[in-house]
């Protein structure tokens, strides 16, 4: 036997492989070059559900990424709903007017 394989590993007494688990890769040639390419890095964190662009993939190590921008949208969602409110502004002025004159000629009204 040859001297770089570990003894263990020259036993015959394992039993061989019979069945293994289904193995597929999704491959292209490159047109140009005509050299094999593996899948797009697309393609790679698609699967590995990792964000493709790098911020993203640099993100997701320190934060859930997908919670932040579920939270980023519920605050746009409350932003919209209160734009779409009909204030009557001159009324508030005006509450808020009489509010301050209270406050300031307090000391006129006590005994």
């Amino acid at each position: 036997g040859a001297d770089w394989v570990p003894a263990t590993a020259a036993d015959s007494s394992h039993e061989p492989v019979t069945s293994q688990s289904e193995y597929t890769v999704v491959a292209h040639m490159n047109m140009l070059s005509g050299r094999f390419s593996g899948a797009s890095g697309d393609q790679y964190f698609h699967k590995q559900n990792i964000p493709t662009d790098k911020a993203g993939r640099q993100l997701s190590n320190f934060f859930d990424l997908t919670a932040f921008e579920a939270n980023r949208a519920e605050a746009k969602r409350l932003k919209d709903e209160l734009k779409t409110k009909n204030i009557d502004w001159k009324k508030y002025n005006e509450d808020k007017k009489r509010k301050r004159h209270r406050v300031r000629n307090k000391w006129m009204y006590e005994d």
